[in-house]
């Protein structure tokens, strides 16, 4: 019916035969419903007909652009891939095990970056890195170093920058070769949040214990604690030690310093403290300590403490005070913190630092730092709080009272009226107790005096001065 309904459309259709399905159509108004019924069928048949023409092309599916990777691992290996791990190991939160913050991935495995991001891709899975982990390879036997802003240690505290594609094996960094890249030793690898992983054993000696922070450890340092988790300890145990110890020793490689000055260079890199970290002297030495005479012989190590030392001798490791340390049978002063030098007749204030040489003639006084060596002829030494070290013959007075000092003698004043002193010709040490508020002074060659109670000097002039109470903020003597 259809054909033929549509045959005779595609015929030219005359006057007559228009006019006869016009006259049927409005006489009868039943044909008229058929007809528009029929229309309408014809027309859904030709939508559906043309949609499933659109639908059921057949259509070229994109095909996706495969990244070319980056590399392709040889054998198994993990990363680590959360943020969790500070808050472990500062205590904020507690270990839930190692599946949430290690993924592991098959040999085989390719590295991808994708706009800018790693992934690490396998046949079933795909996972994003975080840039600041590293990748760990055959059970930790070398790290991947995937990209050029990982932040190595070496064992001199000094931040080294990565190379794309180097590995690190044992304490060793290798090129893309696998050949030695540079002669370094790298201790640590430097993470975000305060965190390394550790690539030496740390050894830690307290007052009353000895502690090793084995290799492969995510560590967190601070100045009164250590915590680490070892990446092979599968039950993830956070290990914490409080330090109390002012004198603790860190021991790594083949260096040995104090804790405190360790956490200091860490968190200082590239800003080398121009200070002496340690030094030994063989010489004997002695100092007075409260009346008594302290007597160091044999050999002695210094290790800087922030600003100050302590020392160390076949009995232990000492807080050592700052009354100046004397190297028997010789006119030398080695310093054991840092103290103000002023040039009275000059009005300056520099820094002597602690471990300065001082030693004098007939001439001038020579301080010697470190190879660098100052002369000067008219000086005194103030340690900021209560301790004066002379080197002409003055007299000091209080009250109706003199006595006289030689050189490279001390003074040392306190609020409760004592006086001690040191005369260093005759080895004599003397404590006085003044009686009432009285001051005691000292005039110096030039005519200035010094008050020594209260830190105030009096130029010839009638104009005072109050001397610096922090000599570790001075410009260090030229």
């Amino acid at each position: 019916m259809f054909g033929r309904f549509f045959g005779r459309l595609k015929d030219k259709p005359d006057g007559k035969f228009i006019s006869r399905i016009r006259s049927r159509l409005t006489g009868n108004s039943i044909n008229m419903v058929r007809v528009w019924s029929v229309l309408s069928v014809l027309i859904m048949m030709l939508i559906i007909i043309i949609a499933a023409n659109v639908i059921l092309k057949p259509e070229e599916e994109p095909v996706e652009h495969k990244e070319e990777p980056e590399y392709v691992f040889d054998s198994e290996g993990f990363v680590l891939a959360s943020d969790r791990l500070y808050a472990i190991l500062s205590g904020e939160q507690k270990p839930q095990g190692w599946d949430e913050v290690k993924c592991s991935f098959p040999s085989a495995s390719s590295l991808i970056l994708k706009d800018g991001i790693y992934y690490i891709e396998t046949e079933e899975t795909s996972i994003r890195l975080d840039n600041s982990y590293p990748l760990f390879i055959n059970e930790g036997s070398y790290i991947y170093l995937y990209h050029n802003d990982f932040k190595l240690i070496n064992e001199q505290l000094e931040s080294i920058g990565s190379k794309m594609g180097s590995y690190i094996s044992g304490t060793g960094l290798f090129n893309e070769e696998k050949v030695r890249d540079i002669k370094d030793i790298i201790i640590a690898l430097r993470l975000p949040c305060e965190l390394y992983i550790g690539l030496d054993d740390f050894r830690l000696e307290l007052w009353d214990r000895e502690m090793v922070i084995p290799r492969d450890s995510v560590i967190l340092w601070r100045s009164d604690s250590i915590s680490y988790i070892n990446l092979y300890d599968e039950s993830m145990t956070v290990n914490t030690v409080k330090i109390s110890d002012p004198t603790a020793m860190m021991n790594f490689s083949r260096q040995r310093i104090s804790y405190r000055s360790f956490c200091d260079r860490l968190e200082n890199q590239g800003s080398g403290s121009e200070r002496i970290e340690k030094l030994l002297i063989t010489e004997e030495l002695y100092q007075y300590y409260m009346a008594n005479k302290f007597i160091y012989a044999g050999d002695k190590t210094f290790y800087k403490i922030n600003d100050d030392y302590c020392m160390e001798t076949g009995d232990g490791r000492y807080i050592i005070n700052d009354a100046p340390l004397y190297v028997t049978d010789e006119k030398r002063i080695i310093l054991p913190a840092d103290y103000v030098l002023v040039q009275p007749r000059l009005y300056l204030m520099n820094r002597a630092t602690a471990l300065s040489d001082i030693t004098m003639d007939a001439n001038a006084v020579y301080i010697n730092y470190n190879g660098q060596l100052s002369s000067f002829t008219e000086l005194f030494l103030y340690n900021g709080k209560d301790t004066y070290i002379f080197f002409d013959n003055l007299e000091l007075y209080w009250g109706d009272k003199k006595l006289e000092i030689s050189p490279l003698s001390y003074v040392m004043t306190d609020s409760n009226g004592y006086i001690d002193i040191y005369n260093y010709e005759n080895d004599e040490y003397i404590t006085e107790h003044i009686q009432g508020y009285q001051d005691v002074f000292v005039k110096l060659k030039d005519g200035a005096t010094i008050n020594l109670s209260k830190d105030i000097m009096y130029r010839v002039d009638g104009q005072e001065f109050m001397l610096f109470k922090n000599p570790s903020l001075l410009n260090e003597v030229q």
